[in-house]
C-alpha cells in the first residue's frame, strides 16, 4: 500500500489524483509516528484542491499533539508555512479551515494570543452559525480570550454551550499551560 502511494505520487505529481493519495499517504505516515514525514506530505497538498481542508486540519492535529516536543523554530515554521499559504487558498471552505488551524499554531508556545484571536474572530465573522468548523472556532474563542483577559471567558464559553467532546478537550488542552504558569488565577480554574 505505501509502495503504491509513493508511485503514484512519483509518477502523477500535478495529476488530481496525486493529492487524495498524498493525505492516504500522510494518514498512513502518521498512524506510524512519522509525524515530519505526515506533515510533508500534507503540505505538498496543493492550494485550492478538495483535499486541502483535510489536509489542514490533520497538519493542525500533528501540530497539537507534537505541542510539547516542539521547538520555538519549528512552531515559527509551522506559522510561516500557514500564513503563506492562506496567501495563496481562495476556496472559502479551505481558507477557513485553514485560519482555524493557523489559530490553533499560534496558541503553541510561545503562544501569541492577540494574533490568535484577530484570526478567530475574523473567521468567525464570516462563518454561518452551523458551518463546519464553527464549533473549534467557538472553542478557539474561548481559549484566547482567556489569554487575554481570564475573567471574561467563561462568559465567552457559556456562549458557545453546548459543545462536543472534542471541542471541550481543545478548550482544555488550551487552558492548560496558562493554568501552569497562573496556578493561582481562580478565574482559570473556575473556567477549567
Amino acid at each position: 500500500y505505501e509502495s503504491l502511494l509513493q508511485e503514484h505520487i512519483q509518477r502523477w505529481p500535478n495529476d488530481a489524483t496525486a493529492d487524495q493519495a498524498r493525505i492516504w499517504f500522510g494518514r498512513l505516515l502518521t498512524a506510524q509516528n512519522k509525524s515530519d514525514e505526515a506533515v510533508a506530505t500534507y503540505q505538498a497538498v496543493t492550494a485550492n484542491s478538495e483535499h486541502a481542508s483535510e489536509a489542514y486540519a490533520r497538519l493542525g492535529e500533528i501540530y497539537v499533539r507534537r505541542r510539547a516536543n516542539q521547538s520555538t523554530e519549528e512552531v515559527k515554521q509551522a506559522r510561516d508555512w500557514m500564513a503563506a499559504r492562506l496567501q495563496l487558498e481562495t476556496d472559502p471552505d479551505a481558507n477557513t479551515e485553514l485560519k482555524l488551524q493557523l489559530a490553533r499554531v499560534l496558541l503553541l508556545p510561545p503562544a501569541d494570543y492577540p494574533a490568535a484571536d484577530r484570526m478567530v474572530k475574523s473567521t468567525i465573522s464570516q462563518m454561518q452559525p452551523d458551518a463546519p468548523g464553527r464549533e473549534l472556532a467557538g472553542a478557539l474563542s474561548v481559549i484566547t480570550t482567556a489569554g487575554l483577559t481570564p475573567a471574561t471567558a467563561g462568559s465567552v464559553l457559556s456562549g458557545e454551550l453546548p459543545l462536543q467532546l472534542d471541542s471541550l478537550r481543545e478548550i482544555l488542552r488550551g487552558l492548560q499551560p496558562m493554568r501552569d504558569l497562573n496556578r493561582e488565577d481562580a478565574s482559570l480554574r473556575a473556567l477549567a
